[in-house]
């Protein structure tokens, strides 16, 4: 159930078709009592309302909102944002879908929410795009949709507004609705975070302690997690303490980590106030108190099976409190009917020896079997995951040994055991499938079938997957030639720190017409692979023009080519220059050619910038281990 939210304060809105009649009311009356005051312009307000003014509805919606002038009243209010919205008025629109979606004023209705956030939202107005794409996000009044969700959220981005940015940043960096792309993530979280958004400097503050998406960086880590941390943001205040409890980025500090935890905790969240308690029963970084820690552990049991537990423990030894086996029984029940383990071995245990109940063999027996259910239930799950798991492996190995015999019936065999191991979501089998479609290895050659499986293996991150599907957009295999779409592959596989991806954005910023159809093969494919990935990619791409052909063939044209338009990126010889300069530091030598053109043409200012943003994409962009 939702709750309903009140604001804090109101912005000051003028209305330009009311301003003068409410200056000369004031002018008039400017002797007049405060009271008498607010009843002529109450009253004025009104006329015009009732006259069908947008503005004065609105407004009249707002005084009764806010309570301002006239006595704090939902249900009236909502009915002066009806008619306001009815006419258009967009900020009355985006208040009734929040009205409704929160059940103020009016019946909670997610649907009508839906309505009304959308009506502001088409008419530009950000909150409103940002509510929308909550809803799409939760499927609250609309299907759940995550790409329209990343839509909405986009929209009210690019607008300035913090939460939607921040949203973007997780549907980024979690791969909903959009290419799961780290360095997008981290460059949305920042621009929420520098409008002092708590949740975006959280995440962007654990981005860069872990290098996801931007250089790891213990400073900027700090200085992004204290941020929210001061600003009351229990999670980054938990997260702060258990660095410095575990002496992770910077010097262990006791003093410091029970002050970030307890802050938390007294904030009420749940992990602070359970880590708490357990360093108050631990005597870790304070003094042992079990009396401290049983507090604590009162305070987290709501939402912490374990603290639950810890407490019955407690009554049964007497630490920290007056021993109770009727107490403890309560506590371990309390966990034992949240599928805690030990809990329920301990409850059958004193339903067996009569400790705070009365002997039940039955009902220990129950326990008992609740404990060996749960551990069948649990070992099956494994047995299973394991049994899935290597059967794609072997399914996948047998594709191996029959691919690497070569011919076509070891290609129909290796085709049979990929295809298995593909449908079972093997990421590496989806990719060569693909591959085997493209050569017409082991099946006919199908590029549908291809873009299929590569655009399965590249939905999970798989890098060479996404290069191969980008390059199809750009070439049109398979699918139509789609530019946007070659570059969305490219860059969501370059920012993995890619060279033939870096390569090929240099080559579709320069764009020249003499190198439309010339695709690059990326050198040194998948250093990190197994070996028949290795010869599997290499079999596939064989009949491809080679890096070194491609310089050659830029060389010799020795002077500024034509240029076209950008395909899927804005036409920019400096861009170009600074994928150039990457891929050759990444290794690609042949890099070299282009770039001595590309300088050619270039200013020595233009060539500075550049190389500045060569080195900040070398920055951002961590190279393949």
């Amino acid at each position: 159930m939702k709750f309903t939210i009140r604001f804090a304060n109101r912005p000051a809105r003028l209305f330009a078709a009311l301003l003068l009649p409410l200056l000369a009311m004031l002018m008039f009356t400017a002797c007049e009592p405060l009271d008498s005051k607010a009843k002529e312009w109450t009253e004025f307000l009104k006329g015009k309302a009732e006259s069908g003014d947008a503005a004065a509805q609105y407004s009249l919606g707002e005084m009764y909102w806010h309570g301002d002038g006239v006595p704090d009243d939902h249900v009236e209010a909502a009915k002066w944002y009806h008619k306001a919205a009815d006419q258009g008025y967009v900020e009355a629109q985006r208040m009734l879908g929040f009205m409704y979606d929160f059940g103020a004023g009016v019946a909670e209705d997610d649907v009508e929410a839906a309505k009304w956030y959308w009506m502001a939202a088409e008419q530009g107005h950000a909150s409103a795009q940002y509510s929308l794409g909550e809803m799409y996000e939760r499927g609250e009044g609309v299907p759940k949709d995550d790409v329209e969700a990343a839509k909405w959220y986009r929209k009210a981005a690019e607008q300035g507004h913090a939460g939607a940015q921040s949203s973007l940043g997780d549907a980024y960096r979690n791969g909903d609705g959009v290419v799961k792309n780290y360095m997008e993530a981290a460059g949305w979280y920042r621009k929420a975070a520098e409008q002092g958004h708590a949740s975006a400097q959280y995440t962007l503050g654990r981005m860069y302690r872990d290098g996801d998406g931007v250089a790891k960086d213990e400073g900027e880590a700090m200085k992004w997690l204290r941020k929210p941390a001061e600003q009351g943001y229990s999670d980054a205040q938990y997260f702060l303490g258990l660095m410095y409890a575990k002496g992770q980025s910077v010097p262990q500090d006791y003093g410091e980590a029970i002050k970030w935890i307890r802050m938390a905790a007294e904030g009420r969240d749940y992990k602070a106030q359970y880590t708490l308690g357990n360093m108050y029963y631990q005597g870790e970084g304070v003094p042992q108190d079990y009396r401290e820690a049983a507090k604590w552990y009162r305070k987290a049991e709501k939402w912490n099976t374990n603290a639950r537990y810890d407490l019955g423990l407690m009554y049964y030894r007497g630490e920290g409190v007056s021993q109770n086996y009727t107490e403890a029984v309560k506590w371990f029940r309390k966990a034992a009917e949240r599928g805690h383990v030990d809990a329920q071995v301990r409850l059958s245990l004193m339903y067996r020896n009569g400790d705070g109940v009365a002997k039940d063999e039955e009902e220990a027996a129950k326990w008992t079997r609740e404990v060996a259910e749960r551990e069948r239930i649990a070992e099956a799950k494994r047995t299973q995951t394991a049994i899935e798991h290597a059967g794609a492996l072997i399914q996948r190995n047998f594709g191996k040994k029959y691919y690497k015999g070569r011919g076509p019936e070891s290609d129909i065999e290796a085709a049979k055991w990929f295809q298995k191991a593909a449908e079972q979501g093997f990421a590496g089998a989806q990719w060569i499938l693909g591959l085997m479609y493209v050569k017409g290895a082991g099946m006919p050659k199908s590029d549908v079938e291809a873009i299929k499986w590569f655009r399965k293996a590249a939905e999970q991150g798989h890098a060479d997957a996404q290069f191969k599907l980008g390059r199809m957009y750009y070439q049109g295999e398979g699918v139509p030639k789609d530019d946007m779409e070659a570059v969305k592959w490219m860059r969501a596989v370059a920012d993995q720190g890619y060279a033939g991806a870096q390569w090929l954005i240099g080559v579709m910023y320069v764009n020249n017409q003499g190198l439309n159809e010339i695709v690059p093969s990326p050198p040194s494919l998948d250093a990190w692979s197994l070996d028949f990935y290795i010869q599997a990619i290499q079999d596939a791409l064989e009949d491809d023009i080679e890096l070194a052909e491609l310089a050659r063939q830029v060389a010799e044209q020795g002077n500024a080519p034509a240029y076209d338009d950008g395909e899927g990126v804005s036409k920019n010889d400096m861009e170009a220059y600074a994928w150039f300069l990457l891929a050759k530091g990444r290794g690609i030598e042949e890099a070299d050619k282009v770039i001595d053109l590309l300088e050619k043409r270039l200013s020595a200012e233009q060539q500075a910038e550049g190389q500045r943003r060569a080195a900040e994409l070398n920055r951002t962009i961590p190279p393949l281990p």
